[in-house]
């Protein structure tokens, strides 16, 4: 390469600014790259992106034959300069949109550009692929990218029509806020259902306080409304025997308190019964979830399964077969449910 040869000797013994001179007037792309990274100018190539009269825009590099925008846009992404590449990108937009597509690296980087021109409906298509791919991601960044895709599906001229990319997105803000309740930092990785799930059952009955224990069983059984039961007969989202799984802990996490309850319930009054299963932590939680669990959606439709115990018969039918709840015990706890329903 003569030209570069040449070019690296007027850089050492002349000037950057000749030398900067020389490669335009060659049209050695690298050089001009090379240049300008090296004296920090950046609005020089800025301005030679734009100006479509220069001879750059005339003809293509000797060794890649690429033109000069893209050539550019490469180079700044080889650097790992993104933010360059999505600025520089505004004044080549379809070199940039396709060197978006094309590589992998810069693929995560499509939605800035998409929101920036307001195609908010690529731009929500892309940030949900980001989200639901199974790579690490910080809980703040997946917070941050899931935050941006419901904007953009706002902002969608399809935003009247539900999705189910709309659905997923609602799903996974399901976790995320689970997980910010579970005390995760925002530098943790972003964990399955599965996990998040058993971090909630481990602080039902391990929680430093009642606060805490409450927060845990309901992520609980938010998770639970959005876990997907695949029955041939009945696909939907909402599992019961999960949900069940919650309502045990929260009785088994005061079982000593039930057994009193029980064994002694023939020295109470009705009324005290009322109070002594009104103060427990079963009922605090079932209270909590029926005064949160009447959400619903545009249309007027409930947004998730109602997985509370007494009020959907399957999951009472989960919680009753489990080992320890027995005899009066399920009597009481249909009352302790009883006393919910009826204040709703």
């Amino acid at each position: 390469d003569s030209k570069g040869i040449s070019i690296q000797l007027l850089r050492k013994f002349h000037n950057d600014q000749l030398a900067l001179q020389t490669s335009i007037e060659h049209s050695h792309f690298e050089a001009i790259l090379d240049i300008c990274h090296a004296t920090d100018n950046v609005k020089k190539i800025e301005t030679l992106v734009q100006d479509l009269n220069n001879v750059l825009h005339t003809t293509r590099d000797f060794k890649t034959k690429e033109t000069f925008s893209r050539f550019v846009l490469k180079w700044y992404a080889s650097h790992k300069q993104y933010a360059n590449v999505l600025n520089l990108g505004r004044y080549c937009e379809p070199e940039l949109r396709a060197l978006l597509i094309e590589d992998d690296k810069l693929r995560q980087y499509k939605y800035l550009n998409d929101i920036r021109d307001k195609r908010y409906e690529d731009a929500r298509i892309t940030l949900v692929d980001l989200t639901s791919k199974d790579v690490p991601q910080p809980l703040i960044d997946n917070t941050f990218m899931l935050s941006m895709a419901k904007l953009s599906s706002i902002l969608s001229p399809m935003s009247s029509q539900k999705t189910k990319d709309d659905e997923a997105i609602d799903d996974a803000f399901v976790l995320v806020r689970a997980m910010e309740m579970l005390g995760y930092s925002p530098n943790h990785n972003i964990e399955p259902a599965g996990v998040i799930f058993d971090k909630a059952i481990s602080n039902i009955k391990d929680g430093k306080d009642v606060d805490s224990r409450v927060k845990a069983a309901m992520c609980g059984l938010a998770i639970a409304e959005i876990l997907e039961v695949h029955d041939e007969r009945f696909p939907r989202k909402g599992c019961e025997e999960t949900a069940a799984r919650v309502w045990f802990e929260c009785v088994n996490n005061e079982k000593e308190l039930w057994r009193t309850i029980v064994t002694n319930q023939h020295l109470y009054s009705d009324d005290a019964i009322k109070q002594k299963m009104i103060d427990t932590f079963f009922f605090r939680v079932l209270n909590e979830y029926v005064m949160n669990s009447t959400e619903f959606d545009t249309d007027g439709v409930k947004k998730n399964e109602d997985l509370s115990f007494l009020r959907n018969e399957e999951v009472t039918k989960f919680v009753l077969k489990r080992p320890g709840i027995e005899g009066d015990l399920k009597h009481l706890l249909k009352v302790a449910a009883g006393l919910v329903v009826e204040s709703d």
